[in-house]
Order: C-alpha cells, then sequence, then structure tokens
C-alpha cells in the first residue's frame, strides 16, 4: 500500500475510535512498527493527529480543515499538470468562479501573473491564498 493510501486509512481509523492504541493500529493496519511510526509522525506534523504515551488521537482541528488537509496531499502531481493547462483558459480582466476543491487551488500561484481579475471563490483557503498574492490587481470575493 502506498503512503497515501496508508495515511487515509489511518485518519478513517482515528476517526472512528477516537482514541486508539498505536499497536491496535499496528495490527488492524498490518503496517510494521517502523512504517506506522512513520506515517504517525507525518500526520502529527501536519497538524492531524496527537500521539501520548502509546495511543493515538485527532488533533481538535475541525472536519473541513482536515479534509482539505488530506485531499490537499493527494494527487498533487496531477493536480498541478491540470492548474497548469487550465492557466491557459484565463485572461487578463476575467471575471472567474474557483469552486473550494483542492484541484483548483493549485491555480493560484498563476493567476498572480494576471491583472485586473475579479475571483469568486467558495473555498476559505483558497480566498485566503489569494489575498496573501503579491498581486494587488484582483480582488477574491467569497
Amino acid at each position: 500500500m502506498i503512503k497515501d493510501e496508508r495515511v487515509l486509512e489511518l485518519i478513517e481509523i482515528i476517526k472512528k475510535k477516537k482514541r486508539i492504541a498505536v499497536k491496535e493500529l499496528a495490527e488492524i493496519t498490518f503496517s510494521s512498527t517502523s512504517t506506522l511510526r512513520r506515517d504517525l509522525i507525518f500526520l502529527e506534523n501536519q497538524g492531524l493527529i496527537k500521539r501520548k504515551h502509546g495511543y493515538v488521537t485527532l488533533s481538535s482541528m475541525n472536519t473541513i480543515e482536515l479534509s482539505h488537509q488530506i485531499r490537499e496531499g493527494e494527487s498533487t502531481r496531477q493536480k498541478r499538470l491540470i492548474a497548469s493547462l487550465a492557466k491557459d483558459f484565463i485572461r487578463s480582466g476575467m471575471c472567474i468562479y474557483l469552486d473550494s476543491s483542492t484541484t483548483v487551488y493549485e491555480l493560484c500561484p498563476y493567476l498572480s501573473e494576471l491583472d485586473n481579475l475579479i475571483i469568486f471563490t467558495n473555498g476559505l483557503h483558497t480566498a485566503q491564498t489569494l489575498s496573501e498574492t503579491v498581486n494587488p490587481n484582483y480582488s477574491p470575493l467569497i
């Protein structure tokens, strides 16, 4: 099983159990202790879980943030490729709508190169990233 799949499986198990022993996680996932430890450290560094004295819990972040962070880590190469192709359809002065998907989120760096864009979005992460850009010539509207 590849890392992305293992990490998603771990998150789902931890969500269901609320609190689970690391030994139990190893048994459920059939993972070696070293692989499981690396995956749990990765999830903890992402702020998704907390590890304490042999057990694991989800961090207190809300479900929307958790969902976005998990999806953001999936298929990143493909999402960037799609975004780089999609940018060619957007021109300066256009009015565009960006949904809250993590694929559309990958468009943000390309949009800073264009002037006078009006951008509507329902994506909080997208709006935040757009508002932090160095190009003041467009306005994200939520």
